[in-house]
């Protein structure tokens, strides 16, 4: 339960390695950093819920686009 308590503090090297590149990630946003201080531990992780969202939604159309333009060239 501590990395979810202190996901800002917890050295990296502590957490399992299938969590270590989430946590990398998630240490290196200045905004959530900055969200974690504003909100309660609950609404921090909602948030982080709908920005892990969003960032995948916008990952998910840079490969769609990116595939449909490599399929252009290859013609």
């Amino acid at each position: 339960m501590r990395i979810s308590a202190t996901p800002f503090s917890i050295d990296v090297d502590d957490v399992p390695p299938a969590l270590q590149m989430e946590l990398i990630e998630l240490q290196s946003s200045d905004a959530l950093c900055t969200k974690f201080g504003e909100l309660g531990l609950k609404e921090f992780y909602l948030h982080v819920k709908v920005h892990l969202r969003t960032v995948l939604f916008k990952n998910e159309l840079y490969e769609i686009s990116f595939s449909n333009t490599d399929n252009r060239y290859q013609s």
